[in-house]
């Protein structure tokens, strides 16, 4: 089993040395496709150890399936440039290559740990998320709309128990601003397939969102940088909702 490590990418100097070299720990290559960096990314990758493409911007499904093209193995691990393969995690996936697996198999989720403000917020199963990370990829397409896309693998999917470490947030200002922009993508999804949404609507998604982000998600348990996560998330939602109620507007009158 060979491994091509992916990462899509644009403007993550920060990020991105740190986690080429991390998914060099399992992987026999690291391809990074670049949709225009302006920064050192370019450098840093390559600094690395990586190859690096240039895809232009036509959204993130688009983008990810275009990893496909040019990566020399059939097996893919992706991350974000934000993210990192725990320990535990890379121990596993080197089990995997070395011993191999039900050739039935053709992807497998691992949970994601959410790390913000400094402190973990999805370090336990009952409030972490899965993720398809590692796939064949003949057997693996991405899907979706203009955020949140997903892979569909056409055959089993394993679930492995350890974690990605997830680093989205390194300020307060950062959070607001990458959700903000996800808030409107989203609502241009929903627009598009139609839906439509009013005051109560919005009152009682952002009613349950917090409960959900707050209570059940037990961030309650972290904190002041719990609440203030929660808050976050609540307002990306009335942003999301907010916007779709515009665009609802705006098509109303020119009808």
């Amino acid at each position: 089993m060979k491994i091509s490590g992916v990462i899509i990418t644009r403007n993550e100097e920060n990020h991105i040395f740190e986690t080429v070299k991390n998914l060099f720990e399992v992987c026999d290559e690291v391809v990074v496709v670049d949709s225009g960096s302006t920064d050192r990314t370019k450098e840093l990758a390559e600094k690395a150890g990586a190859k690096f493409h240039f895809n232009e911007w036509k959204g993130y499904v688009e983008q990810r399936n275009f990893c496909h093209k040019v990566t020399e193995n059939d097996w893919l691990l992706v991350l974000d440039a934000d993210e990192r393969l725990s320990e535990k995690l890379i121990e596993k996936i080197k089990d995997l290559k070395q011993n191999g697996f039900d050739s039935q198999i053709k992807g497998f989720e691992f949970y994601r740990n959410l790390y913000f403000l400094g402190k973990p917020f999805k370090d336990n199963r009952f409030t972490c998320e899965k993720k398809i990370r590692l796939y064949h990829k003949k057997y693996g397409k991405w899907i979706g709309g203009r955020v949140h896309e997903n892979i569909k693998i056409n055959g089993k999917v394993k679930t492995i128990t350890e974690f990605i470490d997830h680093y989205p947030y390194p300020s307060i200002d950062f959070a607001v601003e990458k959700l903000n922009k996800y808030a409107y993508l989203k609502a241009y999804d929903k627009f598009e397939k139609g839906k439509k949404t009013n005051l109560i609507d919005m009152t009682l998604k952002i009613f349950f969102t917090f409960i959900k982000k707050y209570i059940l998600d037990l961030k309650f348990l972290k904190g002041s940088e719990g609440f203030i996560l929660a808050k976050i998330e609540t307002n990306y939602t009335f942003l999301k909702y907010a916007k779709l109620y515009e665009l609802n507007k705006k098509e109303k009158r020119d009808e």
